[in-house]
């Protein structure tokens, strides 16, 4: 089974996956789960491309063997979560101002 990006060619090949077919008849569907990994892609629309029997080593009546499935990939956000910082330092600030409260005889005086 080969995975291909955008398109058909041998520099979009990003994985490879063979499959055990010991067990297949003439006439008989078969399915199996493969998975592959496709790493370091440009943020935007893409087309996975899934090719089974590529080398067409199998004898099939039918040699429909490929699916598309168009995805889209959108750029991951690594920097810092703005806003579970700025309530976490509410928080912090909520807390030492009503510690300041309680406390203010002791911490200014009568």
């Amino acid at each position: 089974v080969a995975f291909y990006a955008d398109s058909i060619a041998a520099g979009n090949e990003f994985a490879n996956v063979s499959v055990d077919g010991a067990d297949l008849s003439a006439g008989i569907e078969h399915s199996y789960t493969v998975t592959a990994t496709w790493s370091n892609i440009p943020a935007g629309p893409h087309t996975v491309i899934i090719v089974v029997d590529a080398a067409n080593v199998i004898d099939e009546s039918s040699e429909k063997n490929e699916g598309t499935f168009p995805v889209t990939v959108q750029a991951a956000d690594d920097g810092p979560e703005w806003s579970s910082i700025g309530l976490i330092v509410a928080i912090v600030m909520a807390v030492f101002g009503a510690l300041g409260y309680i406390y203010r005889d002791r911490l200014f005086g009568k």
